[in-house]
């Protein structure tokens, strides 16, 4: 899904279906155009998760957010 514009909308909603995932081992979510609140949903998924090995979440909105303070 990297390079693909989901913004916070798509990764909360994709949060959601993460937290029950028994398949998805590996998850590239580069240049999503994530920002704070996305990342926040995305990383409390983690804590349900115990399929995904491999979470890469690397964006320049998520680092402006955080530059500027903005995360939740």
């Amino acid at each position: 899904l990297g390079g693909n514009s989901i913004g916070d909308r798509g990764a909360t909603s994709l949060s959601e279906s993460l937290k029950s995932n028994t398949a998805l081992t590996k998850l590239n979510l580069d240049e999503s155009n994530i920002g704070g609140t996305g990342a926040v949903q995305l990383i409390e998924m983690l804590n349900n998760n115990t399929t995904l090995k491999h979470f890469i979440l690397f964006d320049d909105d998520l680092l402006n957010d955080a530059m500027r303070g903005n995360l939740p």
